[in-house]
């Protein structure tokens, strides 16, 4: 498990590290949202990754609103809910 999270931690702080260039350019929020194929609770790779993004807010603050969607199923679920976010104004979207 510690090394799922260490995982999730890195993925995370490379994605926020990568879209850096949004509060160069000036901008002074960042919305990051997350798909999850399982549950906040799973036990594993979902709840590694929320784990991260809670630590992401206690750090970012009010610079990044975080939003995430549960229990999104592969597919065609997955292509609407990427959809959803895309067009709700997210600037990087992560998947798991």
């Amino acid at each position: 498990m510690k090394r799922r999270h260490l995982l999730a931690s890195a993925a995370f702080g490379l994605g926020l590290t990568l879209s850096g260039g949004a509060f160069a350019a000036g901008m002074d929020h960042v919305k990051a949202c997350f798909v999850y194929v399982g549950t906040i609770g799973d036990g594993g790779w979902t709840q590694a990754h929320h784990t991260a993004v809670t630590k992401a807010q206690e750090h970012f603050g009010d610079k990044v609103e975080f939003l995430w969607q549960e229990s999104v199923p592969e597919g065609a679920d997955a292509e609407r809910g990427l959809t959803q976010m895309a067009l709700g104004g997210c600037n990087i979207i992560f998947t798991t």
